[in-house]
Protein backbone atom coordinates (compact mmCIF):
# COMPACT_ATOMS: atom_id res chain seq x y z
CA UNK A 1 0.00 0.00 0.00
CA UNK A 2 1.43 3.39 -0.97
CA UNK A 3 0.39 6.49 0.93
CA UNK A 4 0.91 10.21 0.47
CA UNK A 5 0.40 10.64 4.18
CA UNK A 6 -1.97 12.25 6.64
CA UNK A 7 -3.20 15.82 6.58
CA UNK A 8 -5.33 17.32 9.31
CA UNK A 9 -7.11 20.51 10.31
CA UNK A 10 -6.53 21.08 14.02
CA UNK A 11 -7.86 23.85 16.31
CA UNK A 12 -5.45 24.57 19.19
CA UNK A 13 -7.15 24.87 22.56
CA UNK A 14 -5.42 28.11 23.52
CA UNK A 15 -7.02 31.43 22.49
CA UNK A 16 -5.91 32.88 19.20
CA UNK A 17 -6.66 36.15 17.44
CA UNK A 18 -9.88 35.65 15.45
CA UNK A 19 -8.26 37.49 12.54
CA UNK A 20 -5.56 34.87 12.22
CA UNK A 21 -5.88 32.46 9.33
CA UNK A 22 -4.60 28.92 8.98
CA UNK A 23 -0.92 28.11 9.17
CA UNK A 24 0.90 24.92 8.26
CA UNK A 25 3.01 22.69 10.47
CA UNK A 26 4.99 19.61 9.57
CA UNK A 27 6.30 19.08 13.08
CA UNK A 28 5.30 15.88 14.86
CA UNK A 29 3.26 17.43 17.67
CA UNK A 30 -0.34 16.53 17.08
CA UNK A 31 -3.01 14.15 18.42
CA UNK A 32 -2.12 10.59 19.29
CA UNK A 33 -4.77 9.42 16.83
CA UNK A 34 -2.49 10.47 14.00
CA UNK A 35 0.55 9.05 15.73
CA UNK A 36 -1.20 5.69 15.99
CA UNK A 37 -1.82 5.63 12.26
CA UNK A 38 1.64 6.95 11.46
CA UNK A 39 3.12 3.96 13.27
CA UNK A 40 1.15 1.86 10.78
CA UNK A 41 2.17 4.01 7.83
CA UNK A 42 5.84 3.92 8.79
CA UNK A 43 6.07 0.52 7.12
CA UNK A 44 4.62 1.84 3.88
CA UNK A 45 6.39 3.43 0.95
CA UNK A 46 5.47 7.11 0.89
CA UNK A 47 4.70 8.50 -2.55
CA UNK A 48 4.04 12.22 -2.99
CA UNK A 49 1.01 12.94 -5.13
CA UNK A 50 1.18 16.72 -4.64
CA UNK A 51 4.36 18.73 -5.16
CA UNK A 52 3.27 22.15 -3.91
CA UNK A 53 0.16 23.82 -2.50
CA UNK A 54 -0.61 27.49 -2.93
CA UNK A 55 -3.25 29.25 -0.82
CA UNK A 56 -4.91 32.55 -1.68
CA UNK A 57 -3.73 34.21 1.54
CA UNK A 58 -1.13 33.96 4.28
CA UNK A 59 -1.54 33.30 8.04
CA UNK A 60 -2.55 36.97 8.56
CA UNK A 61 -3.90 39.64 6.28
CA UNK A 62 -0.51 41.39 6.09
CA UNK A 63 1.46 38.35 4.95
CA UNK A 64 2.04 37.01 1.46
CA UNK A 65 -0.03 34.07 0.18
CA UNK A 66 1.20 30.78 1.61
CA UNK A 67 3.00 28.38 -0.75
CA UNK A 68 4.50 25.17 0.65
CA UNK A 69 5.60 21.63 -0.13
CA UNK A 70 3.57 19.05 1.84
CA UNK A 71 5.36 16.38 3.83
CA UNK A 72 4.27 12.86 4.61
CA UNK A 73 2.30 14.47 7.45
CA UNK A 74 0.99 18.02 7.16
CA UNK A 75 -1.04 19.84 9.84
CA UNK A 76 -3.21 22.90 9.18
CA UNK A 77 -3.48 24.92 12.40
CA UNK A 78 -5.79 27.85 13.09
CA UNK A 79 -8.77 29.17 15.08
CA UNK A 80 -12.38 28.48 14.21
CA UNK A 81 -13.54 29.87 10.87
CA UNK A 82 -9.98 30.30 9.60
CA UNK A 83 -10.34 27.97 6.61
CA UNK A 84 -8.91 24.65 7.86
CA UNK A 85 -11.92 22.54 6.99
CA UNK A 86 -12.45 24.47 3.77
CA UNK A 87 -8.94 23.89 2.46
CA UNK A 88 -9.14 20.15 3.20
CA UNK A 89 -12.48 19.96 1.39
CA UNK A 90 -11.15 21.94 -1.58
CA UNK A 91 -8.05 19.74 -1.87
CA UNK A 92 -10.27 16.67 -1.79
CA UNK A 93 -12.68 17.99 -4.41
CA UNK A 94 -10.25 19.71 -6.77
CA UNK A 95 -7.86 16.80 -7.39
CA UNK A 96 -10.32 14.65 -9.40
CA UNK A 97 -12.26 17.61 -10.82
CA UNK A 98 -11.83 18.74 -14.41
CA UNK A 99 -12.14 22.30 -13.11
CA UNK A 100 -9.22 21.85 -10.72
CA UNK A 101 -8.98 24.76 -8.26
CA UNK A 102 -10.84 27.22 -10.50
CA UNK A 103 -13.76 27.78 -8.12
CA UNK A 104 -11.92 27.34 -4.80
CA UNK A 105 -12.16 30.04 -2.13
CA UNK A 106 -9.08 29.20 0.01
CA UNK A 107 -6.96 27.05 -2.28
CA UNK A 108 -5.21 28.88 -5.12
CA UNK A 109 -3.48 26.01 -6.94
CA UNK A 110 -2.01 22.52 -6.67
CA UNK A 111 1.13 21.38 -8.47
CA UNK A 112 1.38 17.63 -8.90
CA UNK A 113 4.28 15.23 -9.20
CA UNK A 114 4.33 12.84 -12.18
CA UNK A 115 2.19 9.73 -11.76
CA UNK A 116 4.37 6.79 -10.73
CA UNK A 117 4.37 3.41 -12.48
CA UNK A 118 2.36 1.63 -9.76
CA UNK A 119 -0.41 4.21 -9.96
CA UNK A 120 -0.44 4.12 -13.76
CA UNK A 121 -0.68 0.32 -13.75
CA UNK A 122 -3.55 0.45 -11.28
CA UNK A 123 -5.36 2.92 -13.52
CA UNK A 124 -4.95 0.79 -16.63
CA UNK A 125 -6.09 -2.28 -14.72
CA UNK A 126 -9.22 -0.47 -13.53
CA UNK A 127 -9.94 0.60 -17.12
CA UNK A 128 -9.62 -2.93 -18.44
CA UNK A 129 -12.46 -4.05 -16.16
CA UNK A 130 -14.72 -1.52 -17.89
CA UNK A 131 -13.71 -2.26 -21.51
CA UNK A 132 -14.92 -4.43 -24.36
CA UNK A 133 -12.94 -4.95 -27.54
CA UNK A 134 -14.72 -5.23 -30.91
CA UNK A 135 -14.09 -4.69 -34.63
CA UNK A 136 -15.64 -1.78 -36.50
CA UNK A 137 -15.30 -2.17 -40.27
CA UNK A 138 -12.18 -4.22 -39.74
CA UNK A 139 -10.56 -1.77 -37.33
CA UNK A 140 -10.05 -2.89 -33.69
CA UNK A 141 -11.99 -0.68 -31.29
CA UNK A 142 -12.45 -0.45 -27.53
CA UNK A 143 -15.77 0.39 -25.91
CA UNK A 144 -15.23 1.98 -22.52
CA UNK A 145 -18.24 1.70 -20.22
CA UNK A 146 -19.95 5.07 -19.56
CA UNK A 147 -17.34 6.84 -21.71
CA UNK A 148 -17.61 5.86 -25.37
CA UNK A 149 -15.92 4.04 -28.21
CA UNK A 150 -12.31 4.53 -29.27
CA UNK A 151 -10.06 2.96 -31.83
CA UNK A 152 -7.69 0.57 -30.10
CA UNK A 153 -4.79 2.73 -31.22
CA UNK A 154 -6.34 5.86 -29.65
CA UNK A 155 -7.21 3.96 -26.47
CA UNK A 156 -3.64 2.70 -26.06
CA UNK A 157 -2.25 6.16 -26.81
CA UNK A 158 -4.34 7.76 -24.06
CA UNK A 159 -3.39 5.02 -21.59
CA UNK A 160 0.29 5.60 -22.36
CA UNK A 161 -0.17 9.32 -21.67
CA UNK A 162 -1.73 8.87 -18.22
CA UNK A 163 1.37 10.39 -16.66
CA UNK A 164 -0.17 13.21 -14.64
CA UNK A 165 -3.16 13.93 -12.43
CA UNK A 166 -4.29 16.59 -14.92
CA UNK A 167 -4.48 14.01 -17.72
CA UNK A 168 -6.05 11.31 -15.57
CA UNK A 169 -8.98 13.43 -14.47
CA UNK A 170 -9.84 14.22 -18.08
CA UNK A 171 -9.41 10.71 -19.54
CA UNK A 172 -12.32 8.44 -20.43
CA UNK A 173 -14.69 10.53 -18.34
CA UNK A 174 -15.94 9.65 -15.77
CA UNK A 175 -13.50 6.72 -15.27
CA UNK A 176 -10.38 8.84 -14.79
CA UNK A 177 -12.28 11.07 -12.37
CA UNK A 178 -13.56 8.02 -10.45
CA UNK A 179 -10.08 6.48 -10.26
CA UNK A 180 -8.65 9.65 -8.71
CA UNK A 181 -11.59 9.75 -6.29
CA UNK A 182 -10.53 6.37 -4.92
CA UNK A 183 -7.06 7.75 -4.13
CA UNK A 184 -8.51 10.27 -1.67
CA UNK A 185 -10.04 9.85 1.78
CA UNK A 186 -11.57 12.76 3.71
CA UNK A 187 -12.87 12.14 7.22
CA UNK A 188 -14.81 15.04 8.67
CA UNK A 189 -17.35 15.99 11.29
CA UNK A 190 -20.03 13.58 12.41
CA UNK A 191 -19.29 11.29 9.45
CA UNK A 192 -16.59 9.59 11.49
CA UNK A 193 -19.19 8.44 14.03
CA UNK A 194 -20.91 6.38 11.33
CA UNK A 195 -17.91 4.73 9.68
CA UNK A 196 -18.49 1.45 11.51
CA UNK A 197 -22.27 1.39 11.30
CA UNK A 198 -23.80 -1.91 10.26
CA UNK A 199 -23.77 -2.28 6.47
CA UNK A 200 -25.73 -4.46 4.09
CA UNK A 201 -24.08 -7.79 3.46
CA UNK A 202 -21.96 -7.80 0.31
CA UNK A 203 -21.06 -10.65 -2.00
CA UNK A 204 -18.41 -12.67 -0.17
CA UNK A 205 -16.95 -13.90 -3.47
CA UNK A 206 -16.18 -10.39 -4.78
CA UNK A 207 -14.03 -7.49 -3.62
CA UNK A 208 -16.08 -5.51 -1.11
CA UNK A 209 -16.41 -1.73 -0.99
CA UNK A 210 -17.43 -1.03 2.63
CA UNK A 211 -14.96 -0.54 5.47
CA UNK A 212 -16.25 -3.63 7.29
CA UNK A 213 -16.25 -5.70 4.11
CA UNK A 214 -12.66 -4.78 3.28
CA UNK A 215 -11.52 -5.60 6.80
CA UNK A 216 -13.37 -8.92 6.73
CA UNK A 217 -11.58 -9.93 3.53
CA UNK A 218 -8.11 -8.80 4.57
CA UNK A 219 -6.73 -10.54 7.66
CA UNK A 220 -3.65 -8.30 7.84
CA UNK A 221 -5.62 -5.06 7.81
CA UNK A 222 -8.22 -6.38 10.24
CA UNK A 223 -5.59 -7.49 12.74
CA UNK A 224 -3.81 -4.13 12.49
CA UNK A 225 -7.04 -2.27 13.30
CA UNK A 226 -7.67 -4.64 16.20
CA UNK A 227 -4.14 -4.07 17.55
CA UNK A 228 -4.47 -0.28 17.52
CA UNK A 229 -7.94 -0.30 19.10
CA UNK A 230 -6.88 -2.84 21.73
CA UNK A 231 -3.86 -0.71 22.67
CA UNK A 232 -6.11 2.35 23.05
CA UNK A 233 -9.06 0.84 24.96
CA UNK A 234 -8.14 -2.65 26.12
CA UNK A 235 -10.95 -4.47 24.34
CA UNK A 236 -11.26 -6.24 21.00
CA UNK A 237 -12.97 -4.90 17.87
CA UNK A 238 -14.46 -7.72 15.79
CA UNK A 239 -16.18 -7.97 12.43
CA UNK A 240 -19.42 -9.94 12.76
CA UNK A 241 -20.93 -11.43 9.59
CA UNK A 242 -23.30 -13.83 11.34
CA UNK A 243 -26.35 -11.56 11.10
CA UNK A 244 -29.20 -12.23 8.70
CA UNK A 245 -28.51 -9.38 6.26
CA UNK A 246 -25.78 -7.16 7.71
CA UNK A 247 -22.12 -6.88 8.59
CA UNK A 248 -21.55 -5.17 11.93
CA UNK A 249 -18.64 -4.03 14.07
CA UNK A 250 -18.80 -5.31 17.62
CA UNK A 251 -16.82 -5.18 20.85
CA UNK A 252 -15.56 -8.27 22.69
CA UNK A 253 -14.07 -8.49 26.16
CA UNK A 254 -11.82 -11.37 25.11
CA UNK A 255 -9.84 -11.95 21.94
CA UNK A 256 -11.74 -14.08 19.40
CA UNK A 257 -10.17 -17.49 18.75
CA UNK A 258 -8.30 -17.81 15.43
CA UNK A 259 -10.55 -17.88 12.35
CA UNK A 260 -13.74 -17.15 14.34
CA UNK A 261 -14.42 -14.07 12.25
CA UNK A 262 -14.62 -16.27 9.16
CA UNK A 263 -16.51 -19.09 10.83
CA UNK A 264 -20.17 -20.05 11.22
CA UNK A 265 -19.70 -22.79 13.81
CA UNK A 266 -21.95 -22.89 16.87
CA UNK A 267 -19.03 -21.63 18.97
CA UNK A 268 -18.52 -18.65 16.66
CA UNK A 269 -22.24 -17.83 16.61
CA UNK A 270 -22.37 -17.91 20.42
CA UNK A 271 -19.26 -15.74 20.65
CA UNK A 272 -20.66 -13.01 18.38
CA UNK A 273 -24.04 -13.14 20.10
CA UNK A 274 -22.28 -12.10 23.33
CA UNK A 275 -20.49 -9.11 21.75
CA UNK A 276 -21.69 -5.51 22.16
CA UNK A 277 -22.57 -3.58 19.02
CA UNK A 278 -20.18 -0.69 18.32
CA UNK A 279 -23.24 1.61 18.14
CA UNK A 280 -23.64 1.25 21.93
CA UNK A 281 -20.19 2.71 22.59
CA UNK A 282 -19.36 6.36 23.26
CA UNK A 283 -18.79 8.94 20.53
CA UNK A 284 -15.06 8.98 21.29
CA UNK A 285 -14.73 5.22 20.91
CA UNK A 286 -16.74 5.19 17.68
CA UNK A 287 -14.81 8.13 16.23
CA UNK A 288 -11.40 6.67 17.08
CA UNK A 289 -12.17 3.12 15.95
CA UNK A 290 -13.98 4.36 12.85
CA UNK A 291 -11.11 6.58 11.69
CA UNK A 292 -8.51 3.89 12.31
CA UNK A 293 -10.61 1.31 10.46
CA UNK A 294 -11.29 3.64 7.51
CA UNK A 295 -7.63 4.62 7.12
CA UNK A 296 -6.33 1.06 7.32
CA UNK A 297 -9.04 -0.40 5.07
CA UNK A 298 -8.60 2.27 2.40
CA UNK A 299 -6.05 2.18 -0.41
CA UNK A 300 -6.10 5.98 -0.56
CA UNK A 301 -2.88 7.82 -1.36
CA UNK A 302 -3.98 10.99 0.37
CA UNK A 303 -5.81 10.96 3.70
CA UNK A 304 -7.35 14.16 5.08
CA UNK A 305 -8.77 14.32 8.60
CA UNK A 306 -10.70 17.36 9.79
CA UNK A 307 -10.42 18.08 13.54
CA UNK A 308 -8.69 14.77 14.33
CA UNK A 309 -9.02 15.34 18.08
CA UNK A 310 -12.83 15.79 17.97
CA UNK A 311 -14.79 13.46 20.30
CA UNK A 312 -11.57 12.07 21.79
CA UNK A 313 -10.55 11.93 25.45
CA UNK A 314 -7.44 14.06 26.16
CA UNK A 315 -5.44 10.87 26.78
CA UNK A 316 -5.81 10.05 23.10
CA UNK A 317 -4.94 13.59 21.98
CA UNK A 318 -1.66 14.26 23.78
Amino acid sequence: MIREGLWAGYSPRRHRDHRERISVSQQFSFPALLLSVISLASLKTISQLIRTISLKSGPTGATAPLIFTPGSVTLFVGPNHSGKSKVLQEIRESIPSREGTRFCEVLHSLEFNPVDDALKQGYVKSLQRECREFDLRGVPHIEVKHSGQYSKQEFERQCAESSSVEKLRNQFHPLGHNFLNRLLLLLNGNERLNLLNATQRENLREEMASVLGRLFQNDTKRKEVQRIVRDAFGWHLVTDVTGKQEFRAAVAEVEPPPDFERSLTDEALNFFASCRDIATMSDGVRAFAGMIAAVVASDARLILIDEPEAFLHPALCT
